[in-house]
């Protein structure tokens, strides 16, 4: 980039080139980039446009554009962040990013629990990485204890980072791996987990973004539903009588995941997009919270 350039240019090139890079939301990347390094609003484009930017900002800016056009490193990691549920989530390379679908049925949990007045005492995030479903629920239910469980000490450091910038500390989290022995002292009111589902013949074919995130995120290594057969044997020993859980799996899994908790009663939710993306289920029959997710369809998110 030129050592002096106007905010609208900036702007302007920017779009141009993550466009020409393929990159599909090329726009509101670009606005994302010029507001966070510069600290102008999309507002500022309009009302602003020949405001010059400080050549620093500019030689920050071409860095990270050219990471993102040329190596395709996602936009999150070159930020170092992003936001879930009103709480800003650092991410680094070890950790999965956080997706609008894993916030959206966070939303629809917490308005469940709202509209049955009610709220859950223990609450385990099986896979947490970034921690970002933790802290969203230990953020929504300050009176619970909120456990995020991960094979990765790496995640694990970066989940316990993102604790304490929030200034959350009604939750812990611990390196467990699901297919080891877990512990089972404690029951809990709500199990959550987003695990790696996607097959390793899908894997193979993703965008170029998706591989610059951990491979133990996203794929199973398998069929993508290894987790799954084994959350089948594991939560009826850690739900409580009346806990409910809830999953989020890939497009053409839901019907096949809800099948695996036979004695379990669940319902299938579709994402914002109309894909069946979610199984929330109880082993107690007159869970009226259950019932209540269904009806819960719209929801705010802070």
């Amino acid at each position: 980039m030129p050592v002096r350039m106007t905010l609208r240019d900036t702007f302007r090139q920017i779009e141009q080139r993550l466009r020409a890079a393929g990159i599909a939301e090329s726009r509101r990347e670009a606005e994302l980039l010029v507001h966070w390094l510069s600290g102008c609003s999309t507002l500022d484009l309009h009302a602003r446009p020949e405001h010059v930017l400080d050549a620093d900002v500019l030689e920050r800016l071409e860095y990270i554009v050219h990471q993102r056009t040329e190596r395709r490193i996602p936009l999150q990691y070159l930020l170092g962040s992003v936001e879930f549920y009103g709480l800003e989530i650092a991410v680094t390379p070890a950790v999965l990013i956080p997706r609008p679908e894993t916030e959206t049925l966070v939303a629809r949990i917490v308005a469940t629990y709202h509209h049955s007045g009610t709220a859950p005492q223990r609450i385990l995030d099986i896979g947490t990485g970034s921690g970002c479903i933790a802290l969203a629920l230990a953020r929504m239910f300050p009176s619970a204890q909120v456990v995020g469980w991960d094979c990765s000490a790496e995640a694990i450091a970066v989940a316990c980072s993102n604790a304490l910038q929030n200034g959350i500390a009604n939750v812990i989290f611990e390196k467990q791996d699901v297919f080891n022995a877990v512990p089972n002292d404690v029951q809990y009111d709500l199990v959550m987990s987003n695990p790696p589902y996607i097959a390793t013949g899908e894997y193979v074919i993703l965008e170029p973004e998706l591989h610059h995130e951990p491979r133990i995120a996203l794929t199973d290594g398998g069929d993508g539903l290894r987790f799954f057969r084994r959350y089948a044997e594991l939560l009826p020993i850690l739900l409580t009588k009346a806990g409910m859980f809830a999953l989020e799996c890939a497009i053409d899994q839901a019907q096949i995941v809800a099948g695996m908790f036979k004695s379990a009663e669940t319902v299938i939710a579709c994402d914002d997009e109309g894909v069946e993306r979610y199984i929330v289920g109880t082993y107690d029959q007159r869970c009226t919270t259950l019932r209540n997710f269904a009806l819960c369809k719209m929801c705010v998110i802070p």
